[in-house]
C-alpha cells in the first residue's frame, strides 16, 4: 500500500499482531522505494528521508549514516 504521507515510492504494510488484546491489533511497517528497507515508525522514516536528501538520494549511503547514529 502506498504511504501517501511520504515521497513517491514509499509503501506501508499493516501486520496483525499474534494474540494481541491491545487497542491496536497490528504493527505498521514502512518500506523505502529502492532497497525496501524496513522502518517501524514515522519518525524513523522522516529521519531516513532527511539523510537520503543529504546523500544524493542514495539509499545505501543514507542507510550507512542511519545505522551509525
Amino acid at each position: 500500500v502506498p504511504a501517501d504521507e511520504f515521497p513517491t515510492g514509499w509503501t506501508m504494510q499493516n501486520v496483525p499482531r499474534k494474540n494481541s488484546k491491545s487497542k491496536r491489533p497490528f504493527d505498521t511497517y514502512y518500506y523505502s522505494p529502492e532497497l525496501k528497507l524496513k522502518f517501524r515508525s514515522r519518525p524513523e522514516v522522516k529521519r531516513f528521508i532527511e539523510l537520503l536528501e543529504s546523500s544524493d538520494n542514495d539509499e545505501m549511503k543514507a542507510k550507512a549514516k542511519f545505522t551509525r547514529r
